[in-house]
């Protein structure tokens, strides 16, 4: 049973942090085509 909540831990935070990532990708790329814009 330990494990199993481990395992959710770990899927939780992972996602958390993807999510985190895509945010910071999609926030990058905007100022990408800014940059490209002007």
């Amino acid at each position: 049973m330990q494990v199993v909540s481990l395992v959710l831990h770990g899927l939780s935070v992972s996602f958390k942090y993807l999510m985190f990532a895509m945010h910071k990708l999609r926030q990058r790329k905007v100022m990408i085509v800014d940059t490209v814009a002007s």
